[in-house]
């Protein structure tokens, strides 16, 4: 739990530092990227600080990708 405090404190200083910038210079996509980034990351980082189990990205590419590679690999035989 106290892990999960700590990254929310750190979410928000990077925010407080990073957004009036954005604002200020009237980056509206800027702003909406980043804060959608830093939003992902921060419940990911959260779920892993409180064992949660997080899936892994590669996991749903093998499937489009091992058919591939054994395509190379027997082409390449």
């Amino acid at each position: 739990m106290l892990g999960a405090i700590e990254i929310l404190m750190v979410s928000s200083l990077i925010s407080l530092y990073e957004i009036p910038q954005l604002i200020q210079d009237k980056r509206k996509m800027d702003l909406i990227m980043f804060s959608l980034i830093l939003a992902i990351s921060t419940g990911l980082s959260i779920a892993l600080a409180l064992n949660i189990p997080v899936p892994n990205p590669v996991d749903w590419l093998r499937p489009i990708f091992d058919p591939v590679s054994k395509w190379i690999d027997n082409l390449l035989k």
